[in-house]
């Protein structure tokens, strides 16, 4: 399992995220033992292997 920083722009939304379902312009990230963070509005989806981030575009 890989847990991976997500961010809106220069914003970190999320940090040990595990899983993530995108569905119509809505991304919800689950993190362990926490509830899970629901963001709307969502047009993209960039990811950086390197640093394992994922960049959300609206």
């Amino acid at each position: 399992m890989c847990a991976i920083t997500v961010r809106r722009g220069e914003t970190k939304i999320a940090e040990g995220v595990v899983e993530f379902r995108y569905e119509k312009g809505v991304l919800v990230l689950r993190r362990l033992f926490e509830e899970e963070i629901r963001l709307e509005g969502v047009k993209a989806l960039e990811w950086r292997e390197r640093d394992d981030t994922m960049i959300v575009r609206d």
